[in-house]
This record gives structure tokens, C-alpha cells and sequence, in this order.
């Protein structure tokens, strides 16, 4: 019996190592936004949809990446068979208009082909100018019948007022749809939240709530009671969908303009899988450089996983509001590449996200964009190793037993 206990002692220490455990996979994702699919996938027939969402995810695995983020709501609108959104104008040319497939599923379905993931991506309140709200949307409906209780309006635009709980269930009932219908592995808002910090955009229904909160405050929590219900409502649904958010780079923006609570979302769990900031800045940036913007939300984001957003679509133009750094895109060509050598030199930084699809992949991207995709190609292609067998733990214990009956 001594003998037997020994050598399983031995034998345990020697397999221990070799048992295989889950691995974090690196993100590595491309937007896909309504305008990339205006360039690349408007008004085809099914065939030809099929063949152009192939490309699409063809060139995406090629480039080493492993996730798109496809633009499915971005006014108000939907580019799937929704019981609740209007098919977009994006789609056909004309709001309301089916393709007589549905995109969404199709492109799901060349994922898969591909071996990507795929996360649904949504603009929750924005609805856009309102000559393009046509008359039989739900938009226009509640515009006539309960006026800025439900539909606000800002610098011309209209947005779904975040104060009320019947816009909070429409944007909930709209991500359910999605999950329970298509084969998406995630569900992704970006940062079009408030559209403004001016007190007369939601004044009635401040004073109508009765709040002892600040208005700042209470634009915050109408925020996060709707962030909070949509991480419920999707792992109701399926606990294995993940959802995330893309917040502006901006920390203070955030809570200042925008009401988004990313301190909240970043350090307490049950209201998002990942935070995906924007840093759409280079390393010369005179107010968020890169390095030092990326350093904070590493500080700020400890309880969901953290990417960061990356300005592909900046590669060889001037950045206007850089300060020092306007001519940076221009004059290198390696931003995106060192940007994602440094995001990966941050312990908490588990991926990237590339903004834009079309930016990097179309055939009139500009050259220092193509350069950039090369460099960023050979990275990733560097990096990605093959696994070493390992042992399973079903195998170590057949291993184990077999050796104690040789020994006895």
C-alpha cells in the first residue's frame, strides 16, 4: 500500500503539468459598420450577399483576426428580420424595405466558415434626422402620440429619451430578438449614449421623475439601468452570449456629456463582459496620447475583460484635433501594429478591435492603410502558435491506475 501511495505521488507530480486548462484567446476584432456595408454589401441579391459576406470574413481570417463586430442597429433601424425595427435604408436604399434574406443570418452563417466569432452591434438611442423616420415606425408613432416623454431631440436629430422604461424595454426587446433567433457570440454597444449635457434635452422628465439625484446623476443611473437589464435579459437567455460596450476614450467625457458610467461598468460585475474604449489617438496625441490614454483604462477596467479600439481608418490623414500630433498618421505607417504591441505588453489588455473594416480591406484604401494591414498581418501571424499535445485529465487518471496495478 505504501508503495502505491508513493508512486501516485510521483506519477501525479510528474502528469500535473500537463493537463490542459481553458486559455484566454487574444480579441482580435474589425468593426463592420453600416457605412462598410453600404460600400460592400448594399442592395444584393442573396447569391451575391452570400459571395461579398464570404469575402468579407475570407479577408478578416487572412489578416489574422478572429471576431467582427457587424453593425445590426445604428439608427433606430435593423439589418435583420425584426419584429420591432425597420429594415434599414443601408439595406435596399429605402427604410422598411426587406432584401427578401436576412442579412444577419447569412452573415452568421460565413462566420462559421471561417472560423470567426461574431458580435451584433447596436446604437441603443440614437434614431437619426427626422426626415428619414418613416411614418409606420414605432420612432415616428411615439414622436406623435407622447412627444419627448419617449422621443427627445438634439442639434436636429431625434434620440429615444434614456429616462423612460418603455424606450428601455423596445432596446431590450430588440437585443432578446437577436439572441434568440441568430448564431451571434456577443452583443455590442458603442458610445452614442446622451447626445448632450444640455439641461433642456430631457428637462420634463427630470422634473416629472422627483429624483433626490443630481440631473447628472440620474442621466447616469437611466444609463445603467439599461446597460444592467440588457447584461440580465441576454444571459437569461444564453449565459455563453457576452456583451460589451465601446466607451469614448475619454473618461471624463464619459460622465461630463455622454452619462456613460464606465468606472461602474469597469470595477463592478453584472453589467458587461468586455469595455472596449475608442483610443482613436496616436502616441504624439496632445490630450489622450495613446500610451497614458491606455495606462488609465487599464487602472479603471479590473472586472470585465478589456480591448481597446483602434483608429485604423485614421492611417496616412491628418488628425485635425491632435495638437502635435496631427501629421503622425501621415508620416508613419506602423501606428496600428505598435499600438497592439503595446496593448499586449498590459497584463489586463486582452485584445484589440480595428475600426474600420473598409478603411483597412477596400481596394481604395489609401497606402499607408494597406501598409498598415501588412504590418499588422505579420504581427498577428507571428504570434499565433500551434498548442503542444497535452494530456487529457481522463488520460492521466487511466496513466495513474495502470502504473498502481503494476507496481502491485
Amino acid at each position: 500500500m505504501k508503495r502505491s501511495v508513493i508512486c501516485l505521488i510521483i506519477i501525479v507530480s510528474l502528469l500535473l503539468p500537463c493537463i490542459s486548462f481553458a486559455e484566454t484567446t487574444e480579441m482580435r476584432a474589425v468593426w463592420f459598420s453600416y457605412q462598410d456595408y453600404k460600400s460592400n454589401l448594399f442592395a444584393l441579391s442573396e447569391n451575391d450577399f452570400r459571395a461579398g459576406a464570404d469575402e468579407i470574413c475570407k479577408n478578416i481570417s487572412e489578416a489574422g483576426m478572429n471576431t467582427i463586430i457587424f453593425h445590426v442597429r445604428a439608427f433606430s433601424d435593423a439589418f435583420y428580420d425584426s419584429a420591432y425595427f425597420q429594415y434599414s435604408k443601408y439595406v435596399q436604399g429605402e427604410a422598411g424595405v426587406s432584401p427578401g434574406y436576412d442579412p444577419l443570418k447569412l452573415m452568421c452563417e460565413a462566420t462559421r466558415k471561417y472560423g470567426l466569432s461574431i458580435h451584433a452591434w447596436i446604437n441603443p438611442y440614437r434614431i437619426g434626422a427626422p426626415t428619414n423616420v418613416t411614418e409606420s415606425s414605432v420612432a415616428h408613432s411615439w414622436k406623435s402620440l407622447y412627444g419627448n416623454d419617449r422621443i427627445c431631440e438634439y442639434n436636429g436629430s431625434w434620440y429615444y429619451n434614456p429616462a423612460s422604461p418603455y424606450v428601455r424595454e423596445y432596446i431590450i426587446n430588440g437585443v432578446r430578438e437577436i439572441v434568440k433567433n441568430y448564431d451571434v457570440d456577443g452583443i455590442h454597444f458603442d458610445d452614442y449614449f446622451y447626445p448632450t449635457a444640455d439641461e433642456s434635452f430631457d428637462k420634463t422628465s427630470y422634473e416629472a421623475s422627483g429624483t433626490a439625484l443630481s440631473l447628472n446623476e440620474w442621466r447616469l443611473e437611466n444609463v445603467n439601468t439599461l446597460i444592467k437589464d440588457t447584461y440580465s435579459a441576454i444571459k437569461e437567455i444564453n449565459p455563453n452570449v457576452v456583451f460589451g460596450i465601446s466607451p469614448n476614450a475619454d473618461i471624463e467625457k464619459n460622465y461630463e456629456s455622454l452619462f456613460a458610467d464606465v468606472k461602474k461598468w469597469g470595477s463592478q460585475s453584472g453589467y458587461a463582459d468586455y469595455i472596449t474604449p475608442q483610443i482613436y489617438f496616436g502616441f504624439e496625441n496632445s490630450t489622450l496620447p495613446f500610451e497614458q490614454t491606455t495606462d488609465r483604462w487599464c487602472e479603471l477596467c479590473t472586472e470585465p475583460d478589456l480591448y481597446i479600439g483602434i483608429a485604423a481608418y485614421k492611417s496616412g490623414l491628418e488628425d485635425k484635433w491632435a495638437g502635435n500630433g496631427k501629421n503622425e498618421w501621415i508620416e508613419r505607417s506602423d501606428i496600428c501594429s505598435r499600438q497592439i504591441a503595446y496593448i499586449r505588453s498590459k497584463e489586463n489588455c486582452k485584445g484589440f478591435m480595428l475600426f474600420s473594416y473598409s478603411s483597412l480591406f477596400s481596394e481604395s484604401a489609401n497606402p499607408s492603410a494597406k501598409a498598415e494591414l501588412e504590418k499588422i498581418t505579420s504581427l498577428l501571424k507571428e504570434s499565433q502558435t500551434t498548442p503542444k499535445p497535452v494530456i487529457s485529465f481522463m488520460d492521466m487518471i487511466k496513466t495513474i491506475l495502470k502504473y498502481i496495478f503494476i507496481f502491485n
